[in-house]
């Protein structure tokens, strides 16, 4: 019975090790799925940055023309050949984080379009017509 006894609490042992051990490999595994996500969200975020385009017209002739902010701080007009600033990657970054899944650029002439609500079919004021999820497909890719 002696044997038994110990034979029983080493199996006891044996099971409880190796719930333990089953449960410290789930808890690994969910620290890498979360450092996973985390290292997605920041690559998203960054991407999304640098393709935050916005219409910006030039402060001497009022052209509009498409900019990237995140990638260029400034751009050169086509008709005056001035240097015009844009906005801040730091103010780009912070607009991104707030209303990042809402943003899209309109295919067409670009200008940059946040959904507050309502059906994905958006009308652009150029007057393109376009599915919010492919421009926002389009504009995380």
């Amino acid at each position: 019975k002696f044997k038994c006894i110990v034979i029983d609490y080493f199996l006891i042992c044996f099971v409880l090790n190796s719930k333990a051990k089953q449960m410290r490999t789930e808890a690994k595994a969910q620290q890498q799925r979360e450092l996973d996500e985390s290292r997605n969200e920041a690559k998203l975020l960054q991407r999304r940055v640098l393709n935050f385009q916005t219409i910006q017209n030039c402060s001497v002739c009022e052209t509009p023309k498409p900019v990237y902010p995140g990638r260029a701080k400034r751009f050169i007009c086509c008709r005056t050949q001035q240097n015009i600033t844009v906005i801040s990657p730091e103010e780009v970054k912070s607009i991104v984080e707030v209303v990042g899944d809402a943003l899209v650029n309109c295919p067409c002439c670009h200008r940059l379009i946040c959904k507050d609500g309502g059906c994905n079919h958006l009308t652009c004021v150029c007057g393109n017509e376009f599915s919010f999820d492919k421009a926002q497909q389009r504009w995380n890719n």
